[in-house]
């Protein structure tokens, strides 16, 4: 699968017509164990394209049809940025695992991250690298969506915390170890890329920048993290809550009981100056 040691494919073909031992073997048999790694996955045997030229032209071909028929109905917003995973949660925004077969398929839903699984191990960036080269040189196209996909999981993974985050929301299946190797490969990936003109994603982008513009979004979700993460921050709470309560309560009655005490005591204070006034031998 490395782009500059790509052989035409029609010489591929060539020779496995003549060394097939059965005359019902097809060529697909050949592109399918490039399939099961588990990186780019699928789950029926693959018809061969016939207008790709090579064998990585196929496999980009197989992974990105789909995809590419789904963003033909999309209006691209223009380029924007996203916040790393951490910083969406702050906003309150959750990460949930897609049982899409796309691999590409990416959905925000409901506050919702909805991202399918990647399998992240020693051939990941390798196979990546060699896919983004492919489309940089070789496609002909503005929209390169391997491209647009790294640049997207990028922007989420700023740090080893958002890579861990990404793990336990199971959208990570980590194969290299601590959640710091995650990290750096999609920090390398990441790395002076060139994304499509309009990038396959900005609709999410978009809508995501939109949420955490909002203060409500971020007001709420600072409340459920600090006062709703444990059950002993919501026993806190609402002991705070009970003990303000019985606080106001207490100062309301002491405020009704001193407004029905001011008349008499006033009334009190009055016939005392009128009998000091009446009676000149107390007042000496």
């Amino acid at each position: 699968m490395v782009f500059e040691n790509q052989i035409p494919f029609f010489i591929i073909r060539c020779l496995f017509d003549i060394i097939k031992i059965n005359k019902g073997d097809k060529i697909n048999s050949l592109i399918w164990p490039l399939l099961q790694n588990g990186i780019f996955p699928l789950q029926d045997l693959p018809v061969v394209p016939e207008t790709q030229h090579h064998l990585l032209g196929i496999v980009h071909d197989l992974q990105c049809s789909s995809f590419a028929k789904r963003l033909s109905h999309i209006d691209f917003t223009e380029t924007e940025n996203i916040n790393s995973a951490i910083e969406l949660q702050e906003a309150g925004i959750a990460f949930e695992k897609s049982e899409s077969d796309s691999f590409f398929d990416i959905e925000f839903k409901n506050k919702s991250m909805i991202i399918p699984v990647w399998e992240i191990s020693n051939s990941t960036e390798s196979l990546f690298r060699n896919m983004i080269a492919y489309e940089y040189y070789l496609t002909g196209s503005p929209q390169r969506y391997v491209t647009d996909y790294v640049f997207f999981m990028h922007c989420l993974v700023h740090s080893p915390e958002d890579a861990k985050l990404l793990h336990r929301s199971g959208i990570i299946s980590n194969f290299l170890g601590a959640d710091e190797m995650v990290y750096r490969v999609i920090n390398q990936l990441g790395k002076n890329i060139i994304i499509s003109d309009k990038v396959s994603y900005s609709n999410i982008f978009h809508i995501v920048n939109i949420h955490c513009g909002r203060t409500r979004n971020i007001w709420m979700a600072t409340l459920r993290r600090d006062y709703f993460s444990s059950p002993w921050a919501l026993i806190s709470l609402l002991a705070a809550i009970t003990l303000l309560v019985l606080t106001i309560i207490q100062t309301t009655f002491a405020i009704l009981s001193y407004s029905k005490l001011l008349p008499e005591l006033f009334n009190y204070k009055k016939c005392i100056f009128q009998s000091r006034k009446t009676d000149p031998v107390n007042n000496l």
